[in-house]
């Protein structure tokens, strides 16, 4: 086990070693007609608010033997660094630093650097607890838990005034936010304000953009291989009907016979239903 375990290690440090030319390289062996231009489009993209990501894939095999990967959902709070088996050069705690300084840190201009800041979260404290310990030590951080419901902590408050989220000091007083690492998952948007000026990593809009809200997330793969697919590549998903009543789902099920049927907001396994018969319908 620790033999495979080192094999593994080594394979992930040559990958977090690869250049973009090498990924591209490596990527148009298997997918000879993928156009170079537009794949180094993809990879130099910028997102504006979905910072980073989680992503749940299966390598699957079809009854003719073709391989694929398959997307089955990507996550924009993911909890499973504490889980992950990485190499060397990113042990005691450096994956964290580069979550942050690849996030919430590169958001911050130099003087919100120098300021108030704080990890936010409501389950998954090791996860947290992580981020949080690298943090750099210079600045002045803040470890929130918040309960899972849809209210405010007292801790936390956003003044109407100055638009910043602000957050309550020992001795009573509130003091500005300038940056949040966010690792609420359940129904951040309705924690966190969709617009003020405290830069807050993931922003809960990437929830309701796709992360979370897998109805919206199923209509922006399909816009991704609509736009991309005649470049050579594509985004491989489950076959996916959005939308279905309880009628609706019983005719998929006897059409298909094995289906899932997913809340568009759950997460980390919970609203997932597996239907294999009328009755599970």
């Amino acid at each position: 086990m620790q033999t495979q375990q080192q094999e593994l290690c080594k394979e992930l440090e040559d990958m977090f070693n690869l250049s973009q030319e090498e990924m591209i390289k490596i990527y148009q062996l298997k997918h000879a007609s993928a156009r170079k231009d537009k794949l180094e489009e993809i990879l130099n993209y910028d997102c504006q608010y979905f910072t980073y990501s989680g992503a749940d894939v299966a390598y699957t095999f079809d009854k003719e033997g073709n391989q694929k990967m398959i997307l089955i959902e990507i996550n924009s709070c993911p909890g499973g660094l504490p889980r992950c088996i990485f190499p060397e050069s990113l042990k005691n705690g450096e994956a964290y630093q580069m979550v942050l300084e690849n996030g919430l840190l590169k958001n911050l201009d130099e003087k919100e650097k120098k300021a108030e800041l704080a990890v936010i979260y409501d389950k998954n404290e090791s996860a947290a607890k992580g981020l949080f310990d690298a943090l750099p030590k210079e600045r002045e951080a803040t470890f929130v838990k918040e309960k899972r419901q849809k209210a405010w902590t007292p801790q936390i408050r956003l003044n109407k005034d100055t638009n910043y989220l602000q957050i309550k000091q020992e001795n009573g007083e509130w003091k500005n936010l300038d940056g949040i690492h966010r690792h609420l998952t359940y129904a951040p948007w309705t924690r966190l304000p969709l617009f003020c000026k405290t830069k807050i990593v993931n922003h809960p809009i990437t929830c309701l953009a796709g992360g979370r809200n897998k109805f919206i997330a199923s209509h922006a793969y399909n816009f991704f291989n609509e736009t991309y697919s005649k470049n050579g590549f594509n985004i491989e998903t489950p076959v996916t009907y959005l939308a279905h009543n309880a009628r609706q789902i019983i005719d998929r099920q006897e059409q298909s016979k094995f289906l899932v049927v997913k809340s568009p907001f759950a997460n980390a396994g919970q609203d997932l239903h597996l239907i294999s018969s009328k009755r599970d319908a």
